[in-house]
């Protein structure tokens, strides 16, 4: 069943009538100035992964971002869930070993998580 609409702001019945503030859509550093991951759970998994949040910088070179991020190409996806993804740490993973021993539905759910956690939407754990 889908999720009703509030008339009064537009946000999704059941989400915080608040309105977002600044700090909600910071990334957040660690002393050294590093960007700290964010954990979220990766769709039909049933696991968690750490996700480095996305910057423009980190985008440079993609072809296709204005595009939902399942419509990128195989290369640019591949890239991103490595450039990405932290924990299982997948730098060192060569994109043919990923293509060959991933499903496309797993390297998008992957990438979909990646994309959404570390996005300007990103779920702040431990935030009181």
């Amino acid at each position: 069943m889908a999720k009703k609409k509030n008339s009064k702001n537009g946000r999704t019945k059941g989400s915080s009538d608040a309105p977002l503030t600044a700090d909600e859509l910071f990334v957040r550093r660690d002393a050294e100035g590093n960007l700290e991951l964010i954990e979220t759970s990766v769709p039909g998994i049933n696991r968690t992964i750490k996700v480095l949040p996305t910057t423009i910088g980190s985008l440079k070179g993609f072809t296709a971002i204005e595009k939902s991020a399942t419509e990128w190409p195989i290369e640019e996806k591949i890239r991103y869930v490595q450039d990405h993804v932290r924990e299982p740490d997948l730098s060192s993973v060569t994109a043919a070993e990923m293509f060959d021993n991933l499903t496309m539905w797993d390297l998008d759910m992957l990438l979909i998580a990646a994309v959404q956690a570390g996005g300007p939407v990103r779920e702040r754990k431990g935030k009181g």
